[in-house]
């Protein structure tokens, strides 16, 4: 896969200051494993392992809203990690593990990507459809297939979504509907009043040309502080949208003329100020086998949790689901067997909340504990302890968390088995990453 040109953007936000109020003591706080184990109700604990992975770029897992982990049939597992800027100029690489996530291989590199590229994505049959954004402030569209026998990853196709000299395209997220069409959003930076915007794409050729919806979703604005996640359901396209300290829901149904415009509702109003993300990307979104939408996030702090109810058509009010008062990085899951698991950091730890009801309660947990000291060493620093998890799993789910150790960010994972103790990982894990009406054409 090859892009063009380089681009020069480097957000100090990012790099030099710490977002949120939990990264201020998190470096430093004194947290006893025992004291949680103690206030926590029907919670186990699992203990971590240190993989080979590692980066020069602290977005190495960025950002939480975007999907770049999955299963495929055989059991393997795969994650686009970003290794910071290298002389290939080629940042973001496909990974692959056939062992539990313990050790991994580079498959495959996208080419002009920098520190700065981020990707998404999703998994159908054995092939992987991407977004991402490039060195050159474009956006791109990719498939990759996946050759089961040889464990190999293929390059398909790549094609631009999005280019413009007088804009810089970052952030992106990528869905198709039921009809088939491709759909891609993305933030754009005019670069000479410096505003920001949320766009769309779509596609009726299967990636291979993309027309601008010409519609904004949000407010433009000179805050950077927006992201969005596309989200598929049967009857419409769907996206869940951060706009500065706003947390809102717009869709259009599959039979509405490409160019209306998209219904849109706020679901959470943050308290202004409180946010400290300039990218307002520290949210999750998954959808169960019924249709449900649920999006874990944090306001100020604490765990919130917002569900939409296919039945009743509706969104929940928004509530927070623990006392935990450090969260900051989330993900959201569902199993095989339609459990839905809400991944966290609780200071520097990992703590997994389980739900059987569809997110009505979440009566279990787990934590997620680091290796013992000697495994990491004292350079060991989890100041911003961002996390990583498959958005659909079989029977065990596997979590990574990003760590700074020896001047490098590495990534720590753990295996979190959903069935009884002394049932073995399961071989052949099941997908179902995406359930469509046909399959997205891919060509040969």
């Amino acid at each position: 896969m090859k892009i063009k040109n380089t681009l020069v953007f480097v957000s100090l936000l990012l790099l030099l200051s710490p977002y949120h109020p939990a990264f201020s003591s998190t470096k430093n706080h004194k947290y006893s494993l025992d004291k949680t184990k103690q206030s926590q109700n029907n919670t186990n604990v699992v203990t971590g392992g240190i993989t080979n992975l590692q980066s020069s770029s602290q977005r190495m897992i960025s950002y939480r809203h975007q999907e770049r982990m999955w299963f495929t049939e055989d059991g393997g597992m795969h994650l686009i990690i970003n290794e910071g800027n290298n002389s290939t100029n080629s940042s973001l690489v496909l990974y692959s593990s056939f062992d539990y996530g313990a050790t991994w291989k580079a498959m495959s590199t996208i080419s002009e990507t920098n520190e700065e590229s981020t990707p998404d994505g999703f998994l159908y049959n054995s092939n992987l459809f991407l977004t991402y954004s490039s060195s050159t402030g474009k956006i791109y569209f990719s498939i990759l297939r996946y050759d089961v026998t040889n464990k190999t990853w293929q390059p398909i196709r790549t094609n631009i979504v999005y280019e413009d000299a007088n804009y810089i395209a970052s952030n992106a997220t990528i869905a198709v509907d039921k009809n088939n069409r491709f759909w891609i959003a993305f933030i754009r930076q005019n670069v000479t009043t410096n505003e920001f915007e949320i766009k769309t794409s779509h596609s009726t050729t299967n990636g291979a040309s993309w027309e601008d919806t010409g519609l904004t979703l949000g407010t433009v604005s000179s805050s950077r502080a927006k992201s969005a996640k596309l989200v598929r359901l049967s009857d419409r396209m769907g996206v869940v949208y951060t706009n500065e300290d706003t947390i809102n829901w717009a869709y259009r149904m599959n039979d509405w003329s490409l160019t209306t415009p998209w219904s849109e509702q706020l679901l959470f109003q943050h308290q202004p100020g409180s946010d400290r993300d300039p990218y307002a990307s520290h949210f999750n979104v998954v959808v169960d086998q019924l249709e449900n939408i649920h999006v874990p996030t944090r306001d100020q702090g604490q765990l919130l949790y917002l569900r939409f109810d296919r039945q009743n058509q509706s969104w929940d009010t928004p509530r927070i689901l623990t006392d935990d008062s450090s969260v900051a990085y989330v993900q959201a899951t569902v199993s095989g067997d339609n459990r839905l698991l809400i991944s966290y950091n609780q200071q520097t730890f990992v703590k997994v909340l389980q739900s059987s009801d569809y997110g009505k309660t979440f009566p279990t947990s787990t934590l997620l504990a680091h290796p013992k000291q000697e495994s990491l060493n004292t350079s060991a620093d989890f100041t911003r302890p961002r996390i990583e998890a498959p958005t659909r799993v079989g029977s065990w789910l596997p979590v990574l968390q990003q760590f700074v150790m020896d001047g490098k960010q590495k990534l720590l994972y753990y295996n979190l088995k959903l069935d009884t103790p002394s049932q073995a990982l399961n071989n052949n894990i099941p997908t179902e990453t995406l359930k469509l009406s046909r399959e997205p054409v891919v060509p040969n």
